[in-house]
């Protein structure tokens, strides 16, 4: 049988070619530099793609458009899309409360973003979720990465959800966290909340903490509904949250939790991934609460 030919993405910038592959390096943006004449040779021989173009939320990197360019310049040329390791990739959403019981985040410290909107850190256990985790983001790099994404009013391929999240568990809705969950192929699937080893962190999107107005305290059966949008004007997407609608128990128990209904949480390509650079490391989450 002839070998697969493959097409790896890795840092450092620049092709390496070997036996069977090729090795391609850099910045997500130069990956969609449309005059490349060396990639463009490189894409019509590819069968397998193996790529890590993620960040701790799964298309902070542009892997949504650095995989449909290829795909696209594939169907042009009348080529087959390639197999790819891993298969499909999503980023997952799931309400919390804090702080982390029985969780270090002294190292490496837990990371609050500048505008006090995100707290990042190696991991938020399950025990900490107030109901199941749900999907906000999900790809499947095997099939046509376009048709799997819509189309805002500007022509702007964008991804939506109303995600509605039923209460197992009472407490403080602190935020709700974000984790990876990637699969590479059947059977070998990560999870970046059951694997706390890897370098992905948790994003908390956070809300206001006990004691702030606004602050909301959830029981068993209370239902939060979460809106998500992300948007990919180009390899550095924007993401929306912002919780829509909130059960009669949960207004109820809470006066002023208009304060959270119907407020959009924007949050920035750069605040992801310019974060070690301009936030501020927090010794422990209460520390973080206490910070904002």
């Amino acid at each position: 049988a002839a070998a697969a030919a493959g097409l790896t993405f890795a840092g450092g910038g620049g092709y390496r070619e070997g036996s069977g592959y090729a090795l391609v390096g850099g910045h997500s943006s130069e990956l969609l530099d449309k005059h490349d004449v060396l990639f463009e040779q490189i894409i019509r021989d590819v069968d397998v793609i193996v790529h890590e173009v993620f960040d701790d939320i799964m298309s902070a990197e542009g892997v949504m458009t650095v995989m449909d360019r290829i795909q696209q310049r594939l169907l042009e040329l009348e080529l087959p899309l390639p197999r790819s390791v891993p298969q499909s990739a999503a980023s997952m959403v799931v309400p919390v409360r804090l702080p982390v019981p029985g969780v270090d985040v002294h190292d490496p410290p837990a990371t609050l973003s500048p505008a006090n909107k995100l707290l990042l850190l190696y991991n938020v256990p399950s025990r900490c979720w107030l109901s199941s985790a749900q999907p906000f983001e999900d790809l499947c790099f095997e099939r046509e990465v376009a048709k799997q994404m819509g189309v805002n009013a500007d022509g702007v391929p964008c991804s939506e959800e109303a995600l509605r999240f039923r209460i197992t568990s009472p407490g403080l809705l602190s935020g709700f966290c974000i984790f990876l969950k990637i699969k590479f192929w059947e059977g070998m699937v990560l999870d970046t909340v059951c694997d706390a080893t890897t370098n992905w962190r948790n994003v908390v999107v956070l809300l206001p903490r006990a004691g702030e107005v606004g602050a909301l305290r959830v029981e068993v059966g209370d239902e939060v509904v979460l809106r998500t949008l992300v948007e990919h004007s180009d390899h550095r997407p924007d993401y929306y949250f912002m919780v829509d609608s909130l059960s009669p128990g949960i207004l109820e128990r809470n006066p002023h939790a208009h304060v959270v209904l119907h407020k959009v949480q924007q949050i920035f390509f750069e605040e992801l991934n310019y974060n070690e650079a301009r936030g501020r490391s927090v010794r422990n989450v209460e520390c973080a609460a206490e910070c904002r």
